[in-house]
């Protein structure tokens, strides 16, 4: 039996090995991987220049334009108070506020007045003199002197009643000095005296802010600058962002200096009567300020999610990725403005790539094609760029 087997054993290695190869013989060919395409698929934008304006941002406090420590320019003992000199009342130019008592002033202005009548007369008796000493002197030869003829002594009475003069005008100012009144209108925002009060020229009785005009310092970067209205006035929109109430104001100058700390340089918007707005505005309110720009001729505005480190996609005219630097004009919160002084013809590429390259094979793909179709095309190509 073991040599039966041992003689049919190469007979039976030879059928089984006939047989494979007849069922490897007739099995089909696998059909061969298709090739995968490299190229991404890839939205666009064509870019258009155009003359854009911008909207540049400030910030600043409603300033007064005038602020008035009340001080009184005489001595005294304060006679009466104005009900209108009360903290948060409106004031109009020229209304009382306080009285000084007035005797003292009074005596003052009627000693000057006696005083001037006095030298006025004086003046008088010298100048008939000096008219009879130069008759008497006019038959008489030879040169006569300036005292002969009283010159000296007219000029000496002239001078004591111009100086008596200029006295009773200070009693008149003094006088009237008792009478402390607004000298713009405004409002009171502090009162710091009382009936019977021994005030002088250093006493601090009040405060007073104009009101005929606001006053808002505007600062603006250095690399807005070049973007501002060349012409006055300038409009503005102020925004309280607290309550979301608006004003308009006017750039009307700037300082023309750089803040030393801040490096930025300073307009000064203004408003006119802020409290008779249809809203009103109180002073130091903080307000943001809305400036439109110049025109800005030949200008690209690029969307804020397309710009990376300042840098864009561009699809050229060969279907390939172009990395093109940029240099920005303004950012807001949705584009990005440059320049297109270097004429930019190409498309934008609006499709996000990650692992982008220099000469990327890019296909335009229709407005038809949905984004996921994009995603998952471009997940499949990117997938094989890597493994390959």
């Amino acid at each position: 039996m073991p040599l039966i087997l041992r003689r049919l054993l190469p007979f039976f290695i030879l059928c089984l090995a006939f047989v494979l190869a007849m069922i490897l013989t007739n099995e089909k060919p696998a059909h061969p991987p298709k090739p995968t395409s490299n190229t991404l698929k890839v939205e666009v934008i064509d870019l258009t220049s155009s003359t854009h304006q911008v909207e540049l941002n400030s910030h600043g406090f409603v300033e007064p334009d005038m602020t008035l420590q009340i001080k009184p320019e005489i001595s005294g003992r304060i006679e009466s108070i104005d009900p209108a000199f009360t903290v948060g009342q409106f004031v109009k130019k020229g209304q009382l506020l306080a009285s000084i008592h007035t005797l003292d002033y009074e005596a003052e202005l009627a000693k000057a007045e006696a005083d001037l009548a006095k030298a006025k007369l004086a003046l008088t008796k010298e100048l008939g003199a000096s008219h009879v000493a130069n008759k008497q002197l006019e038959g008489l030869a030879g040169k006569h002197t300036d005292y002969a003829l009283h010159k000296p002594q007219l000029a000496h009475k002239y001078a004591e009643f111009k100086a008596k003069q200029a006295a009773l005008k200070q009693a008149q100012y003094e006088l009237k000095q008792t009478q402390i009144r607004a000298p713009f209108n405004g409002i009171i925002t502090s009162r710091e005296l009382a009936l019977g009060q021994y005030v002088n020229t250093t006493t601090q009785l009040g405060q007073l802010l104009g009101t005929d005009q606001a006053n808002i310092r505007l600062p603006i970067h250095q690399e807005d600058l070049k973007l501002m209205p060349t012409h006055y006035p300038i409009h503005v929109r102020l925004t309280d962002t607290k309550s979301g109430r608006t004003w308009q104001a006017q750039i009307n100058a700037q300082t023309h200096t750089v803040d030393q700390k801040s490096r930025m340089t300073y307009f000064i918007a203004t408003v006119n009567q802020p409290y008779a707005q249809t809203t009103e505005l109180p002073l130091y309110t903080f307000v943001q300020a809305s400036i439109m720009s110049r025109p800005l001729e030949q200008t690209l505005a690029i969307p804020q999610h397309l710009v990376n480190n300042r840098k864009i996609h561009l699809l050229s005219q060969d279907n390939t990725l172009m990395i093109h630097p940029i240099t920005p004009l303004h950012r807001d919160n949705e584009f990005v403005y440059i320049s297109n002084n270097s004429n930019i013809s190409h498309q934008l590429i609006s499709t996000h790539i990650e692992q982008a390259k220099q000469g990327m094979s890019c296909e335009p793909m229709s407005k038809d094609t949905s984004h996921a179709e994009i995603a998952q095309k471009n997940e499949t190509t990117q997938s094989t760029s890597i493994t390959q």
